[in-house]
């Protein structure tokens, strides 16, 4: 049984052509380039081993997510998984089918105690360490 931790976060470029110098009161004149460059990358973690698994995609929806769900079961097919996730309108989707070897932990919204990242790191590696004062 293998548990990880998964989450997605858009990376992107918003590029805008700089000011533009005018006269007061007269409106500058000038393209103005509205281009929007993104992807997304769904990713989970393994936080005791730092296993991880990583998928990029252009959306953020249901049929993304359903793909990434069945490449994470191909890539852990000999274990059992535990995906802990976030409270997504697309992790729950209608049209979501969840592989026989996952189970998704919905985290509880608004939970500050997950937040600790340093507590939990520092515990596990005294647990790795434990000669290490």
């Amino acid at each position: 049984m293998c548990y990880f931790a998964q989450d997605e976060s858009r990376f992107g470029l918003h590029t805008l052509i700089g000011r533009l110098i005018t006269a007061c009161g007269i409106k500058p004149i000038g393209q103005w380039q509205w281009l929007f460059k993104a992807f997304w990358l769904y990713g989970a973690v393994e936080p005791v081993t730092g296993e991880s698994f990583f998928v990029q995609f252009s959306h953020a929806d249901t049929e993304c997510y359903q793909r990434f769900l069945d490449e994470f079961s191909k890539a852990y097919a000999d274990s059992f998984n535990i995906l802990q996730i976030d409270n997504g309108r697309f992790h729950k989707g209608k049209d979501l089918v969840v592989p026989e070897n996952v189970i998704l932990l919905f985290q509880p919204p608004y939970c500050p105690e997950l937040k600790l990242m340093p507590d939990r790191t520092k515990t596990l590696v005294l647990l790795s360490h434990p000669d290490q004062p």
